[in-house]
C-alpha cells in the first residue's frame, strides 16, 4: 500500500498543476472593439488610406493613434463611398405582400463615444448618436409613391459594442423605436414605424450593413416584433474630434477588433 501512494503521488500532483494552469489560459484573451484615430503620420507607416479599412493595410501615411478610455469624442458620420462616389442607404422589406425598397442620398450621423472597459476585460466602445436619412425616395414598387419631407429622422440611438463581438449595434435610448416615416401619394401610403435594433459590421472606418445580415438577425421590424423585417444596406464613414484637446477638425475613426490579457 505504501508503494501504491507513492507512484499515484506524483500523477495526483501533475493534475493539480494542470488544473491550476487551464483557467488562467482560457482567461487570458478577452476580445473586444476600441475606437482608433486614423492620423496622416508621414511616411512608413501601417495604411495607404485616411479610413485604416483592412484593404488599406499595405504600408503608406497613415497610422491608428488611441483613444484614451473614458474620453469623450465627438462623432459625426457621413454616407460611405465606393470608388470616390456615395453610397445610398437601403431600407428594404416586404408588407402586405409589397416589396419596398427606400433609398437615401444622404445620411448624418451626430453624437459622441467613448472607449470603455468591463469588469470582465472586454474592451468596448459606447455612445449616442441620431441618424439623418436625407434626399429619402421609393423605389420600389414603381409609381408616385413619395417620402414625406424625403427625410427619415432616428431617436436618440444607443451605440455599443459590448457583447458584440465584431459588430455595432444602434438601438433605441428609450423604448423600441428607431424612426417613422410616412409614404404619400400611392397605394402603400400610411406612417411606419422602425422597431427594434440594427448592427453593423466596422471596418477600419468603416461601418457596414447589409440586407442578407439584417434580416437574419430579424431585430429590426415595421413596428411589433412580429411585424414584417426590414434589410438596412448601406455604410457609414465614422469621423471623431477630441473636444478637450481642443481639435477644430474631424479624422476618421476607426473601430477595431482587438485580444487583450
Amino acid at each position: 500500500m505504501t508503494r501504491r501512494r507513492a507512484l499515484l503521488g506524483p500523477a495526483t500532483l501533475c493534475l493539480l498543476v494542470l488544473a491550476s494552469i487551464v483557467p488562467q489560459v482560457s482567461a487570458a484573451a478577452t476580445n473586444g472593439t476600441t475606437a482608433f484615430t486614423c492620423k496622416n503620420q508621414g511616411s512608413e507607416h501601417a495604411y495607404a488610406k485616411a479610413h485604416c479599412t483592412a484593404a488599406d493595410h499595405t504600408g503608406g501615411e497613415y497610422e491608428e493613434t488611441s483613444v484614451a478610455e473614458n474620453t469623450t469624442t465627438a462623432l459625426l458620420g457621413t454616407a460611405g463611398t465606393t470608388e470616390g462616389g456615395k453610397e445610398v442607404m437601403k431600407l428594404k422589406y416586404t408588407f402586405s405582400g409589397i416589396a419596398t425598397e427606400l433609398q437615401a442620398k444622404g445620411l448624418d450621423l451626430e453624437g459622441s463615444l467613448q472607449n470603455l472597459k468591463a469588469e470582465s476585460g472586454e474592451h468596448y466602445v459606447e455612445g449616442e448618436a441620431k441618424l439623418t436619412l436625407t434626399g429619402v425616395s421609393v423605389v420600389a414598387p414603381l409609381g408616385e409613391c413619395k417620402v414625406k419631407g424625403e427625410k427619415i429622422e432616428s431617436t436618440q440611438l444607443k451605440l455599443t459594442t459590448k457583447g458584440q463581438g465584431d459588430a455595432v449595434q444602434l438601438a433605441p435610448v428609450k423604448g423600441e423605436l428607431i424612426a417613422e416615416f410616412t409614404i404619400q401619394s400611392c397605394a402603400i401610403a400610411g406612417t411606419y414605424k422602425l422597431t427594434g435594433s440594427v448592427k453593423g459590421t466596422a471596418d477600419g472606418a468603416t461601418l457596414a450593413f447589409t440586407h442578407a445580415a439584417g434580416t437574419s438577425e430579424g431585430t429590426l421590424r415595421l413596428g411589433s416584433p412580429s411585424a414584417p423585417k426590414v434589410g438596412l444596406e448601406g455604410s457609414i464613414t465614422l469621423n471623431g474630434r477630441d473636444p478637450v484637446l481642443e481639435e477644430t477638425s474631424y479624422t476618421p475613426l476607426a473601430l477595431k477588433t482587438v485580444e487583450t490579457p
